[in-house]
């Protein structure tokens, strides 16, 4: 029984990972249009987000994304603090990708915008992107 399960997990595999590959393909795209055209603002964040919740992708573009997001909370912060603010999933998909491989300089700009520019009724959600920002700093 074993080795069966052995097989369908070898077999199966490739074909999942051909299938979550070609799906993928459409959040490659998105990201690198967003990238060519540097639109990074809320809008770009919310459309990855939704295709990336769909498409279950992050492993493999994360850092295309992080580069999204964190350019989008320099730029577009408070509006891009709306997406971040719609659910926990959302909340979290945003903190994930305030990463270390981003650009020191952006991540200094993202800890000032969270403290001098930051809603009063998102000063929680903005303390947790500054505390994001400030890990990737050190």
């Amino acid at each position: 029984m074993k080795g069966i399960l052995i097989f369908f997990a070898l077999t199966l595999s490739p074909l999942a990972f051909s299938q979550t590959a070609g799906k993928c393909k459409t959040l490659d795209e998105l990201i690198r249009k967003i990238s060519s055209k540097k639109r990074y603002n809320f809008s770009s964040v919310n459309k990855i987000y939704n295709l990336n919740r769909t498409l279950k992708c992050d492993g493999a573009y994360a850092e295309g994304m992080s580069n999204i997001v964190v350019q989008a909370l320099v730029m577009d912060y408070v509006r891009t603090l709306k997406v971040a603010g719609k659910t926990q999933s959302a909340t979290d998909f945003v903190l994930s990708h305030i990463a270390a491989i981003a650009d020191k300089a952006y991540l200094v700009k993202v800890v000032d915008n969270s403290m001098k520019i930051c809603p009063r009724n998102k000063k929680e959600l903005c303390k947790k992107i500054e505390t994001e920002a400030r890990k990737g700093i050190k």
